[in-house]
């Protein structure tokens, strides 16, 4: 009772566009519900350089890492954690 949810994206390497679909269902229930919404896909596409993929679905430690980051900040942004 009283949780909050929220909805990411799954990142794909080298191109999460497959999934697409899937994330815009996925924006669209946040949207509906009132749930957070973080696109994970995006953000991980846009460092893909940095070895963050073991292949094309699973992530590194370091693929972990920056995912950990991009939810926190979207948890201060939501102002669900304190800074």
């Amino acid at each position: 009772m009283g949780a909050q949810v929220l909805l990411a994206t799954e990142g794909l390497d080298p191109d999460p566009a497959p999934m697409s679909p899937y994330a815009a269902m996925q924006l669209e229930l946040a949207q509906a519900t009132g749930s957070g919404f973080l696109d994970a896909a995006t953000g991980l596409h846009a460092r893909r350089h940095e070895d963050l993929f073991l292949d094309d679905c699973h992530l590194t430690q370091r693929g972990h890492s920056v995912l950990a980051q991009d939810v926190a900040t979207t948890l201060r942004e939501l102002g669900w954690i304190g800074p």
